[in-house]
Order: C-alpha cells, then sequence, then structure tokens
C-alpha cells in the first residue's frame, strides 16, 4: 500500500498454578494477560491478508486466558474450561512456531473465520476442551468455543456471553518415534453468516485442515539438532469464506554453527488460495481477484542469553490480499524476545 516502517510490542504476563495445595489434585490454574500497541503493519503497509507478523493486532489490553484444567486417569483424559486459545490446543504447528508470520501458527483458511475470528489471538472466548491420550502415539481432542470472540463490532473490547452461536473443532494426533506427528482436524459453525454471493444467511460453515512435521536429520550426539520440516494444508467453505484452501510447508535448522546450540534458521512458504465464490463476487463488483496470496519467509533466531533472543526476518508478498492491484511487497524486520520465568 506504502512503504514504511513500524514498532509493533506484545507485553506477556502468564501465572501458572499447580492446586494441590489446595486440595485440588491434577488441577492447573492458568492466567495470561497481555497488551499490545496501536501501530498495525499488515493494514497500513504491506496490504496482505496473512498478516506478517503474528502480534500485529492493533492496541490490545485484556485478560487473555484464564481456564483451569483437571487430569484423570493418570493424565490420559483432561478437561480444560474458561477462556481458552484455540490455537494452543488445535492446529499447533510446533516447527513452523520459529516464523513471525501469522500462517505458520493456525492456517489462514481457518483464522479467517467467524465474526470476530475464531478463538484465537488476540481474542478469546468462553470454551471448554476434552483431551483423551491413550497411548503414546494416539490422542484426541474436542473444543466448544464461543463463535464470537468479544464484540464483534468493537474488537478491542472483552466481551464474555456465549449468545452468537458455538465452534465446534476436532482433532486427532498420531506421534512417531523419533518426534514425527501427523494432525488432522474439523472444524464448523452452528451460527449462521452472509454469503459472499446472494442476500439470504447460510448456515454449516465448515472446513479440515491437516498437519504432517517432524525431523528430517538430528545431528549425531547433539539432541534436538538437526533439520525438522513441516507441511499444511487446508480447505474452508467457499460460499462464507474468501479463501477456500491453504498450503504452508517450510523447513527449519536448530543448531546452524557449533557454538550456536540453540539457534534456529528457516525458510517457509504459505499460500492461500481465492474461493471460487468470491473470486465471482469480486468480478461482480468490478473488481480482480487473483488466485493466490504467497508470502516466503526467511528468519533466523538467535538466543543470546537466557533471557535475551534477537530475531532478524524478510518476507517477501506476491499478490498482498489476492485481490489485484497491489505491487508484491517486501518486509523486512527484526523481532526482540526479553522473558524471565520464576
Amino acid at each position: 500500500i506504502e512503504k514504511g516502517t513500524r514498532y509493533l510490542h506484545n507485553v506477556d504476563m502468564i501465572v501458572e498454578a499447580d492446586l494441590s495445595f489446595a486440595g485440588l489434585n491434577d488441577t492447573t490454574l492458568f492466567l495470561y494477560g497481555l497488551h499490545t500497541n496501536a501501530p498495525e503493519f499488515s493494514p497500513e503497509l504491506a496490504g496482505d491478508a496473512q498478516v506478517v507478523s503474528n502480534i500485529d493486532s492493533g492496541e490490545v489490553f485484556r485478560l487473555y486466558e484464564a481456564w483451569i484444567e483437571k487430569r484423570f486417569a493418570d493424565g490420559v483424559l483432561s478437561l480444560k474450561a474458561g477462556l481458552i486459545d484455540l490455537n494452543a490446543d488445535f492446529d499447533v504447528n510446533e516447527t513452523g512456531a520459529l516464523f513471525i508470520g501469522s500462517s505458520h501458527g493456525i492456517g489462514t483458511e481457518f483464522a479467517q473465520t467467524g465474526d470476530n475470528g475464531p478463538s484465537i489471538f488476540p481474542s478469546t472466548s468462553l470454551a471448554a476442551r476434552l483431551e483423551y491420550a491413550p497411548t503414546d502415539a494416539w490422542s484426541f481432542r474436542f473444543g466448544a468455543f464461543d463463535a464470537a470472540p468479544n464484540d464483534p463490532d468493537r474488537p478491542r473490547r472483552q466481551r464474555l456471553n456465549w449468545s452468537d452461536g458455538t465452534l465446534f473443532v476436532g482433532e486427532t494426533t498420531l506421534a512417531a518415534p523419533g518426534g514425527a506427528r501427523a494432525n488432522v482436524g474439523a472444524w464448523g459453525y452452528t451460527s449462521e453468516f452472509d454469503p459472499l454471493l446472494g442476500d439470504d444467511k447460510v448456515g454449516n460453515n465448515w472446513g479440515t485442515y491437516g498437519l504432517l512435521e517432524g525431523p528430517l536429520y538430528q545431528e549425531p550426539g547433539h539432541d534436538g539438532q538437526g533439520l525438522s520440516a513441516f507441511v499444511r494444508a487446508g480447505f474452508a467453505d467457499d460460499r462464507i469464506n474468501q479463501f477456500s484452501h491453504y498450503l504452508g510447508g517450510g523447513v527449519v535448522y536448530t543448531g546452524p554453527f557449533r557454538t550456536r546450540d540453540d539457534d534456529q534458521i528457516g525458510l517457509a512458504v504459505a499460500a492461500a488460495g481465492n474461493g471460487d465464490n468470491f473470486k465471482r463476487a469480486t468480478g461482480l463488483d468490478g473488481g480482480r481477484a487473483e488466485d493466490y496470496e504467497t508470502a516466503i519467509e526467511l528468519t533466523y533466531r538467535a538466543q543470546l542469553t537466557e533471557w535475551l533472543a534477537l530475531q532478524p526476518d524478510i518476507r517477501y508478498i506476491i499478490d498482498p490480499g489476492a485481490v489485484g492491484g497491489l505491487r508484491n511487497a517486501l518486509a523486512v524486520g527484526l523481532r526482540v524476545e526479553i522473558g524471565r520465568a520464576w
């Protein structure tokens, strides 16, 4: 959209407590507050839909998560309830967590859904999550979330209710020896939405996704060091959502230098594809929709001390917004992480 620079910050404070001291064995209390500042990078400069920085949200100051989790049968079964980040339990991409681009946290086709997004950063909703892990290899999760986190008309306001329908999510994970794993999930809303074509509201807004990730090469004698990779695909209802399909993937090398065991370097690609209904609707309005918005990211995270990390990052975006008319965008940034745990 235009050239420029932005400073973004995200400050988190997290408290986690084992409640056995209060007689509640196998029970955890989790509280998480956050503050982000006002400048916005993607909407004002890059114009991309997948969002260059995963902390780009405008000014937010709120209680982000507040939940209690109870574990049963030696941890085989667990129930979590309260204010929950969906992406902490579902569609989790551990290898992709290195990247700053939002698409490698939760897939674009899922993140776009709902009246105010699903229950993810920076707006979470009341929810309940049940997890069953009968073996080390298999685990199953099912969640029910308020379909509209906070107030869609005033996204920065925190509102807790369950009057806008329900978002259901289910996911299965198969973990293999050595660290590889596969996730398959599906989601659906009970509420109705405005379609891209037509005037009458429609229901059955749903989608699916799958993730495969794990190590490709491990440095002999150096646990956790080596090359890992991931690939993720997802699909969403194109009657309601702009992006009907998404494909992303990347590689990450941990410990690229002998004296830098905890450093990571990664290259990733994320492609969000417009659905046929969005293309038709855009054409009827006199516009032009591209097939994809594609983002290529190269990043390096240097863990300088126990509490300080620096992460230079380069991102090149082809067809920002996938709506035509915008030039390709180049975003260059530096992330500074300062963190302490007690």
